[in-house]
């Protein structure tokens, strides 16, 4: 196996959105829940698993069979909420 040239890392942000969206943004934008892709060569690492974060890796072109490894940063919802569509979907 022919290892990447590039292996220096990048940070891709899947989602910023802090707590809950319940609501329309006022500027029409959505914002993701929470959750962040450190890429190193052709793998990626995932922090956090906010709202829509298997959509979001689709939107960057991140192969769920690419992903090497998943960190959360705490327990709360916004950081773990689509963990089980994650593992359920992501097969």
């Amino acid at each position: 196996m022919q290892q990447p040239t590039d292996l220096a890392p990048r940070v891709v942000t899947l989602g910023t959105a802090g707590g809950p969206r319940w609501w329309s943004s006022k500027t029409g934008q959505h914002r993701h829940g929470i959750a962040t892709a450190v890429v190193v060569g052709d793998a990626y690492y995932l922090v956090d698993a906010g709202l829509g974060v298997g959509r979001q890796l689709e939107r960057a072109e991140l192969s769920f069979n690419d992903m090497r490894a998943m960190f959360i940063t705490h327990l709360h919802s916004d950081h773990t909420v689509d963990i089980p569509s994650l593992l359920l979907m992501g097969l």
